[in-house]
Order: structure tokens, then sequence, then C-alpha cells
């Protein structure tokens, strides 16, 4: 599975994607929804880039139409929606794509980083937690989920969260370190926000950070 940052940066571009892994059944019916499906996508990439979202947004509520299992449709159609101011729509449209492959993180985590960026912060935290279940190794995920929770005023859990990130990716361990001290810090514990400091500092010496 893709981290935050690869995968999302098509869907968030409401660009065609190529190359997506397929669940098109073997019969020619299933093939020719799909196909539908693709070149409505496709017009709604094409209104989108002119700046008409309500025609972007009715060619994939098509698309959604005619393959319901196609969750990509889904998750573009929620970005569009979302842009365009209508949010509760956006997150039942996130909801059907997670619906469509309930492997995939990615509508949890655009529900996600929605809810957080309307200050919906319990949302944005069960969002997230949900995503970080089926994406366990993405550091970038984790550190996204550890700052919803230290805004929802849950320390324990964000500590966790920095904690399990750096175990997914040991190279980032000064950087976990760091924002260890930073939340401990603004929990008042200083004592343990000086240890994780000098931590930092040890792991990346001379580094702006420390």
């Amino acid at each position: 599975r893709m981290s935050p940052g690869g995968r999302h940066v098509v869907l968030l571009a409401l660009a065609l994607p190529g190359g997506l892994a397929s669940s098109v059944s073997s019969s020619a019916f299933s093939r020719a929804h799909r196909e539908r499906a693709k070149d409505l996508v496709s017009a709604a990439s094409s209104a989108g880039a002119s700046g008409n979202d309500a025609l972007a947004a009715q060619r994939l509520r098509e698309a959604t139409d005619a393959d319901p299992s196609w969750p990509d449709a889904f998750f573009m159609l929620g970005k569009v929606l979302e842009r365009s101011g209508r949010w509760a729509e956006a997150q039942e449209a996130y909801r059907s794509g997670t619906k469509a492959s309930p492997e995939l993180a990615d509508g949890h985590i655009l529900l996600g980083q929605g809810h957080l960026q309307r200050g919906e912060l319990p949302e944005a935290c069960d969002a997230l937690g949900r995503a970080a279940a089926l994406l366990p190794s993405s550091a970038e995920l984790l550190l996204l989920l550890a700052a919803a929770q230290h805004k929802a005023g849950r320390l324990d859990q964000a500590l966790e969260s920095i904690a399990a990130a750096r175990r997914a990716k040991p190279d980032i361990a000064h950087e976990c370190a760091y924002n260890t001290g930073a939340l401990l810090m603004d929990a008042g514990r200083a004592a343990d926000a000086a240890r994780s400091y000098a931590e930092a500092a040890e792991l990346a010496p001379g580094h702006a950070q420390t």
C-alpha cells in the first residue's frame, strides 16, 4: 500500500489514474461498465480542470452509478464535493468508496484529513485511526494521526502513534524524538521533554530543530 503522499496525489488532483489495480471481472458486461466509468471520470477530469466542479461532480456520480465497485471514482467525487463546500455529501462519497473496497485506507484518510481541516477532532482521530490500522507501516500516516490526537488532547495516544511511526521508519527517529519532546513540553512535562530533545540532538547533531 502506498503512503498518503503517493497514491493520493493522483486522487487529489482529480486525474484519471493510470495503472490502477482493477477488480474488473472477466465478463464483457463488467468490462463495459468499467470502461464507461473511466470515460466519465475522464470527462470529469476535463470539467474539473476548466473549473466546472458542478459538471465534474455530475460526471463522477454517473461514473459511480456505472461501476459501484470502483472506489477511486467515489474518492474523486468526494474531493470535488469537498472542494465545492459540500462536506456532508463528500463524507458519504468517501464512505461509499470504502465500502466498495474495505481493504483500502484511502477513504478513511480523506475523511480524516477533511475532519482535521474543519477542527472535527474526534472524527479525525477515528478516521485516521482506522486508516492506520490498515496501513500500520506508513510513518507519514501515523504522524498525521499523532497530530490529530495531540490537537484532540489525547496525549498518550499521540505519543504511542509517534512511537509507532518511529518503529515503522527508523530513519526518522530524530524527527520522532523531537516531536515527542514538543508534545511533552506542551503538556507541561518539561523534564521529559528535555530528555526527548536531548535524544533528538544525539540522533542528529547540529540539526536545525535542536
